[in-house]
């Protein structure tokens, strides 16, 4: 049987389905990387972790990387590349996230002294593509099936992202929300999940229904629906890669 590896943030460790209680673990149960390993066949593997960056990608990997084999598809499901992780004194890898995130978990005691004094436009993309080169290159060596997907937005910018358009389960350009959310920001090229003044009153218009159909109740994560309607299409892809 083929095993999948699921190495991403909160949308695929399905943060927010605590909402729902029809099942023993929904978080698991109810996410598109389960529904996408029962429709295909496939063992689900699930390492991502609720605001987890590209560092954290990098890490979960390394940890990984020697049990894979030629039955193994690594899904690499990537962040916004404002969000970063470090090491603490412990020896411990912790988020850097911007405040003011509603859901903020494993936070690093230095996080906001990053975006004080570190955090630059250039800085993120560097590190983005420095650590999606060394995964590329890394699966590539080791014959190892993987895709990069956006989760939540995308970016045109780059300083040196060799990822072939065939490593990308989702065009580069794109990103998975626009799966159940229609309309993003046309600065940040994120998805928009309330009436922001980024959005124009018919953008809004067009946008509510999809936040009401597969968003709400959860805050800024697909709810059950959500999830099922992401899983159909993504596995479609999957069969067809």
């Amino acid at each position: 049987m083929k095993k999948i590896y699921w190495i991403g943030g909160s949308w695929p460790n399905g943060c927010e389905l605590e909402y729902y209680k029809q099942t023993a673990n929904p978080q698991r149960e109810c996410a598109y990387p389960t529904l996408i390993s029962n429709a295909i066949g496939a063992e689900c593997i699930n390492l991502s972790e609720d605001g987890s960056s590209i560092d954290t990608i990098l890490v979960k990997f390394s940890n990984i990387v020697n049990e894979l084999d030629e039955t193994s598809v690594v899904l690499f499901e990537l962040q916004p590349i404002h969000r970063v992780s470090f090491f603490d004194n412990d020896d411990k890898l912790k988020n850097i996230l911007p405040s003011g995130y509603k859901i903020a978990h494993n936070l690093h005691n230095y996080s906001e002294k990053w975006y004080k004094y570190f955090d630059t436009p250039k800085q993120q993309l560097f590190n983005h593509d420095r650590n999606i080169n060394l995964l590329h290159l890394w699966c590539t060596h080791l014959n190892i099936k993987h895709y990069f997907l956006n989760t939540i937005g995308s970016h045109t910018e780059s300083m040196m992202d060799i990822t072939p358009d065939s490593a990308w389960l989702i065009p580069k350009l794109n990103c998975l929300a626009e799966i159940i959310l229609p309309v993003t920001d046309k600065i940040t090229r994120e998805v928009v999940y309330n009436d922001s003044p980024s959005l124009t009153d018919v953008e809004w218009s067009i946008q509510k229904p999809f936040v009401e159909k597969y968003i709400h109740p959860c805050y800024v994560h697909p709810n059950v629906e959500g999830h099922k309607k992401i899983a159909k299409t993504l596995s479609e892809l999957l069969k067809n890669a």
